[in-house]
C-alpha cells in the first residue's frame, strides 16, 4: 500500500496532453470527458502500490506513511460528527465543484475522548489486525447543516474529491475515499480506507490498485492523488492536512 510516485505522473494534467493520453480531469460520463491508459498496471512501475507481504497488520511505508490509520479513521467516521455541505466552493483540476463533508477537527475528539490510535470506536478492536469497517447512516449527515460560525473552528472540511478507476475519474462533487495507513489484515492487496456521500460515511477496505485520494487532513492546496497506501465569498484549493 502506498507507492513512490503519484498516479499520473508524467501524464498530470497540467502538462494538458491529448484526449487518452493524459490525466482524465471530469466525470466519465460527461461531455467532453476523456479516459486514459496510461495509470499503473503492474509491480514493474513504480506508480504501483507497495504490495507488501502476505497477511497480517502492515503499515504503509510509502506515500501514505504519514496518513491516519484506520482506527483514528474509525472515530471520524462515528464521533466526527460529519455534516454534508453541497454549496461549498471548491476547484480542482481547472473545474468548479459543490459537495463535501464537514468532520470534528482531531484536537476536539481528543477532547471528547473520542480518539485513540490503538482501538477503533467500539473501544476493542484494533483494525489494524482484526478486520472491522463502520458505517454511520444518521440522518444528521445529510439534515444537520453547517457548523455554527461559533463552531466552526472545531470542524475541517473534506471535499468530494471521486476517485479514479481503470482510467476514468468518476464521482467528483458526489462521493471520495481517502486512503488510510492501514493494510487490510488478512492480505496486504488491500487498504482501509475513509470514504463518503451526502448521506453516510464509512471506513471499510479496498483493493490497493484503486485511484482512492492521499493526503493528510484539513485544507490549504489541491491534493496529489496517488495509488493507496487536493470561504464561500471565492473558490478554493482543498488538501487533507488535520487540524491540531
Amino acid at each position: 500500500m502506498g507507492c513512490q510516485e503519484t498516479i499520473w505522473k508524467g501524464y498530470e494534467w497540467t502538462k494538458k496532453l491529448g484526449a487518452g493520453v493524459g490525466q482524465p480531469t471530469i466525470n466519465h460520463w460527461l461531455s467532453g470527458a476523456t479516459t486514459s491508459s496510461n495509470y499503473p498496471q503492474s509491480n514493474a512501475d513504480s506508480r504501483w502500490y507497495h504490495e507488501g507481504s502476505g497477511s497480517g497488520r502492515f503499515d504503509a511505508t510509502q506515500s501514505c506513511a504519514t496518513l491516519p490509520n484506520a482506527n483514528e479513521l474509525s472515530w471520524y467516521c462515528m464521533y466526527g460528527d460529519p455534516r454534508w455541505d453541497s454549496d461549498e466552493l471548491w476547484t480542482t483540476m481547472g473545474h468548479l465543484y459543490q459537495g463535501g463533508m464537514w468532520f470534528k477537527k482531531k484536537s476536539v475528539l481528543q477532547a471528547d475522548h473520542h480518539y485513540d490510535t490503538e482501538k477503533s470506536a467500539d473501544g476493542i478492536t484494533d483494525m489494524r489486525t482484526t478486520w472491522k469497517t463502520y458505517r454511520n447512516i444518521s440522518s444528521s449527515i445529510l439534515y444537520s447543516g453547517l457548523p455554527s460560525v461559533a463552531d466552526a473552528g472545531n470542524y475541517f472540511y473534506l471535499p468530494a474529491l471521486g476517485s479514479y478507476f481503470s482510467g476514468e475519474l468518476d464521482g467528483v462533487g458526489i462521493y471520495c475515499w481517502y486512503w488510510s495507513s492501514s493494510a487490510y489484515p488478512w492480505s496486504s492487496n488491500g487498504a482501509y480506507e475513509l470514504g463518503f456521500n451526502n448521506n453516510n460515511v464509512t471506513v471499510g477496505t479496498n483493493n490497493s490498485n484503486g485511484g482512492c485520494r492521499v493526503g493528510k487532513f484539513e485544507w490549504s492546496c489541491a491534493c496529489p492523488l496517488r495509488v493507496s497506501p487536493s470561504k464561500k465569498s471565492s473558490p478554493n484549493q482543498w488538501s487533507l492536512t488535520e487540524g491540531k
